[in-house]
């Protein structure tokens, strides 16, 4: 994890889907647990995101470039090609 003063960066690992592992980033920046958390459902589809950024996944025919941006309670979260995930406060 990489952490500046309102941007977080955490490589994606492979192991847990990466809507799952968002909302692990999010509980352990707010020293919360995931179950406190909004659901991420009502921001973005998390299977889309899991489909778009899960290269564990076989046949998986995700963005092989580019970023996925949107709002996720009080932050901003950008989807990285390469494999990280940025998390700023809005």
């Amino acid at each position: 994890m990489q952490k500046t003063e309102k941007s977080i960066s955490y490589p994606v690992n492979g192991k847990v889907r990466p809507a799952e592992y968002l909302l692990s980033a999010i509980a352990e920046h707010e020293d919360r647990e995931v179950n406190e958390l909004p659901p991420i459902h009502k921001y973005v589809d998390p299977e889309a995101l899991n489909d778009l950024f899960d290269p564990s996944q076989p046949y998986n025919t995700g963005l092989k470039t580019g970023n996925l941006s949107f709002v996720y309670s009080k932050y901003h979260i950008t989807f990285h090609s390469e494999g990280t995930i940025e998390i700023k406060e809005r």
